[in-house]
């Protein structure tokens, strides 16, 4: 959809043929934990992980102050904290938005901020915490009219170019409405410190594959509903105006993947609800996934699409669950990695309290009511919005290692867990295999004395430090 700009080729792969390592599950944050210095946690809310497996978990607690109770928590260790002081001074974080995590381990986001003395100007656009566009100041993207004002943000995505995507608000002139919904790309270039602007598409453009005069309307606002590649590409998804039965699709780049009204890849059954709800996800590689409900028989008309091509639909069988079915793929994300193996919600037909589970292809991962970690046995998978208090189900790292999801187990109550497929042993630091080793140690010791950022092992940033050490040698004696 980026109008100036050449369209990429939709280059796809395959679905990884490999046999999945066994999984392993491990607790990361929980209600009750304690932060220190800070309080017990009581929510677990947004979450993020990448490649290297380090991940990010916002959790609020019961400090007593409710404007500083809030924390971001990164590989166990709070990285930051509500009412922190962040550029302009004497600006300080009100609330986290945005919570995501590149294979660099940086994050590009939307804070909420406090002491600005307007609420015209209080949030902004941020590479981990230095400040790139604060809300009230004026794009300098060419496709805005000069002198249009960012007026607020909604979710962001950085890729490991340090190129952020935005979904924005302004008000350019040129658009007859006062909010005015744009995708907007920002190109950060961490050393200069400067970065540039880029739409890639907005409010009122004529969508590209369609020649109707239809135009877009707004784009889906939230995390699970457009998609940012390491090469630019986005996915992204956009009502239209125009009839009700054609007012919505699906985007790559130019390419229009899939409209509203149009076949599906079932024969004789069209899409129904494509648009700014429609959850979706795109790899590296340009491989695409996203659920649809399609027209004709109410008790299969809810579909996953993978490139294209039907991946699974209602009514079919459940993966690991002998005479079951398929009746729901709730309201929460479906993910897909650079593989190609799509991670999926589902509820399905049978014993209320053991239907539903979360699938990487068509093996099961976990099931309410059957997987204990802990030994707390586990009564809500993540997958569908406000169920157990989540409204943010599960994300994935780049390359599939990595599934970080929320849940409820008893008694504790609701954390954020993590699943390992397996691949790798930190601890196994010079990669020659087996259990790791006295040679493990000197490598590693090799490499943190050079301050090689590969022995920053806790993922925390910066150079190697004793943290690193302790970390590394906690894995190296559990033998991974």
């Amino acid at each position: 959809m980026r109008f100036a700009r050449a369209s990429f080729a939709l280059a796809l792969t395959t679905l990884a043929g490999a046999a999945l390592a066994q999984p392993t599950i491990s607790s990361l944050v929980k209600r009750n934990q304690w932060v220190p210095d800070i309080g017990f946690v009581t929510t677990v809310d947004a979450i993020a992980v990448n490649n290297n497996g380090w991940w990010l978990v916002e959790s609020d607690t019961d400090h007593a102050d409710t404007n500083a109770d809030r924390v971001l928590i990164r590989n166990g260790v709070v990285h930051v904290r509500e009412n922190d002081a962040v550029p302009p001074s004497p600006a300080a974080i009100s609330s986290f938005d945005s919570v995501n995590l590149n294979n660099n381990g940086d994050t590009g986001w939307n804070l909420f901020l406090r002491n600005t003395g307007s609420t015209s100007n209080d949030s902004g656009i941020y590479f981990n915490t230095t400040l790139l566009i604060q809300e009230s100041m004026l794009s300098t993207a060419e496709d805005f009219t000069q002198g249009t004002p960012y007026i607020g943000f909604f979710e962001c995505k950085t890729n490991d170019n340090n190129e952020i995507l935005v979904v924005a608000s302004v008000d350019d002139p040129a658009i007859a409405t006062s909010v005015d919904r744009a995708i907007v790309v920002l190109r950060y270039d961490a050393g200069a410190g400067t970065f540039t602007e880029e739409v890639w598409a907005k409010e009122g453009d004529f969508p590209p594959g369609i020649v109707d005069g239809t135009q877009v309307v707004d784009f889906g606002t939230g995390t699970e509903n457009f998609a940012f590649a390491n090469d630019g590409r986005v996915m992204a998804a956009a009502s239209l105006t125009g009839a009700t039965a054609t007012n919505g699709g699906l985007w790559i780049e130019s390419t229009l993947i899939a409209r509203k009204g149009d076949e599906s890849p079932i024969a004789g059954r069209t899409y129904t609800d494509l648009g700014t709800s429609t959850k979706l996800d795109m790899n590296n590689n340009g491989d695409y996934v996203f659920k649809a409900t399609i027209s004709g028989d109410a008790a299969t008309n809810l579909i996953l699409v993978r490139n294209g091509q039907l991946f699974k639909q209602e009514g079919d069988p459940v993966p690991g669950v002998a005479g079951e079915t398929i009746v729901s793929f709730g309201t929460g994300p479906v993910r897909i990695t650079d593989n190609g193996d799509v991670v999926w919600w589902a509820q399905f037909t049978g014993d209320t309290t053991t239907n539903t589970a979360l699938f990487i292809n068509n093996t099961l991962l976990v099931r309410r009511g059957v997987t204990v970690i802990d030994g707390e046995v586990l009564t809500t998978v993540s997958g569908t919005t406000g169920t157990g208090g989540i409204t943010e189900g599960f994300t994935i790292s780049d390359n599939g290692r990595y599934i970080v999801f929320r849940g409820v187990t008893s008694p504790t109550g609701v954390g954020a867990f993590m699943i390992d497929m397996g691949g790798g042993c930190l601890a196994d630091f010079n990669g020659s295999g087996g259990t790791p080793d006295d040679a493990d140690v000197a490598a590693f010791f090799d490499a943190w004395n050079d301050g090689d950022t590969s022995a920053d092992v806790n993922g925390s940033g910066g150079t190697p430090d004793d943290a690193d050490v302790a970390y590394f040698f906690d894995r190296w004696n559990a033998g991974c």
